[in-house]
């Protein structure tokens, strides 16, 4: 039998308004040896639409129409077919249908274009008003600039205005107003700096050039001589010192990193300043070193820090305690707690006034007890930036009349092995 070349037409089954379609049914003729038994194979015996016919209905479709039950299939760019499987007086029909939506066609077009046009308008409508809300938000980060270019060394006490702390504009603001805070204490500090030390080393320079200026105008005796150049020395002994003081003094300023640091033991550094303070005073002041409890750890009592600079913190601490001192005597007490080395710098003396302990410790501050010995403000500020920079800590208790007690606490290596 030729099983190619049977027809069957089947009108107006898919045919709805504005599409072009083409339709075929497939009848039962006989089963396949290859195909199971209880599906019948199906021959186009007919066919509607022959001349816009948009494809045939081969072995390979139909066999996929009868494993799957339905499918769906495309042919060029606009041809969309299905086929399936049809159930009728208990008898199964192969279906296929294609068609090409002109209106759908259309329309799909019409909303690409209307995309498109959705697309640059959107774009262009985002460009203009990002830029315009763009300008209106870097608004006050302009004004910010500008506040900031307008500030100088000579109007460092002009400040950032803050519209709103609460957001980051105001933030960036208040961040910069803190360090223009900053800033100007440290120009004050600067110009104040400079100013105390100017007065400290003209009046000295004076009295100097007064005196020896002095001396050539008149005759003086070889006595007299004697003492204008004592007195020339003295003085200028205080300048070095004073000299001494400040480089040491920005020696302590350095950054800890810099600064070249060992282990050490305190009771040995404090032995080589007592002798190093009895020497230099010819005799005159008195220093006793005392053990508040029996040495359980060496490394209680040592410490991570730089030789020279804490022999200066003590040595100012000990020279203190004996210049105002009723018996130019100073008692060093050295104890430990658990973590650090506690020192105990004690003299009984005229005693420190209450309302000049909370500002013994800044640069050129010097107390109503200066009547009884001289200074210049630099040793206590010193010793407690020396004692900062080594990570501790020093206070201050006084009685008038009766003495003072300085106390230090430096941490020790046991603190620093933990």
């Amino acid at each position: 039998m030729n099983l190619a070349k049977c027809a069957f037409i089947v009108r107006g089954l898919f045919e709805p308004a504005n599409v072009v379609s083409s339709c075929a049914l497939l009848l039962p003729f006989s089963v396949y040896s290859y195909l199971p038994k209880t599906v019948y194979c199906y021959l186009p015996i007919t066919h509607d639409a022959i001349n816009i016919d948009f494809f045939k209905e081969r072995f390979e479709l139909v066999k996929s129409i009868l494993s799957t039950g339905k499918i769906q299939f495309s042919k060029e760019e606009n041809i969309q077919g299905i086929g399936f499987v049809h159930e009728f007086k208990q008898k199964k029909y192969i279906v296929t249908a294609a068609a090409n939506d002109i209106v759908g066609n259309l329309s799909l077009l019409h909303l690409k274009n209307a995309l498109i046009l959705a697309f640059i308008s959107g774009a262009a409508c985002a460009t203009v008003f990002g830029y315009f809300f763009s300008k209106r938000a870097m608004k006050p980060v302009s004004f910010v600039l500008k506040k900031v270019e307008e500030i100088n060394v000579k109007n460092l006490n002009v400040r950032v205005p803050i519209f709103n702390k609460h957001d980051e504009i105001g933030e960036l603001a208040s961040t910069f107003n803190s360090m223009l805070d900053r800033l100007e204490n440290s120009f004050n500090a600067q110009s104040q700096f400079v100013s105390d030390i100017s007065h400290e080393i003209r009046s000295p320079l004076a009295v100097m050039i007064a005196e020896l200026e002095l001396s050539l105008i008149k005759d003086l005796s070889v006595a007299d001589y004697q003492k204008v150049i004592h007195s020339t020395l003295v003085d200028a002994k205080k300048l070095g010192k004073f000299y001494s003081g400040l480089l040491n003094l920005s020696r302590a300023s350095y950054d800890r990193s810099f600064v070249a640091m060992r282990n050490l033991r305190v009771d040995e550094l404090l032995v080589e300043v007592q002798e190093m303070v009895i020497s230099s005073n010819k005799g005159n002041y008195n220093v006793s070193l005392l053990f508040e409890r029996e040495i359980e750890n060496d490394d209680s009592i040592s410490v991570f820090g730089n030789e020279y600079l804490l022999k200066i913190a003590f040595a100012n601490l000990i020279e203190n305690g004996c210049k105002f001192s009723f018996n130019r005597e100073c008692l060093v007490t050295i104890s430990w707690s658990q973590n650090f080395c506690v020192l105990y710098f004690s003299d009984r003396g005229v005693g420190i006034a209450d309302e000049d302990i909370d500002h013994i410790f800044k640069l050129f501050y010097r107390g109503k007890n200066n009547q009884y010995a001289g200074g210049n403000g630099i040793g206590l500020a010193l010793t407690h930036k020396i004692i900062l920079q080594h990570e501790g800590n020093i206070t201050v208790s006084s009685k008038k009349n009766s003495g003072t007690k300085f106390t230090v606490q430096l941490p020790n290596l046991v603190f620093k092995a933990s």
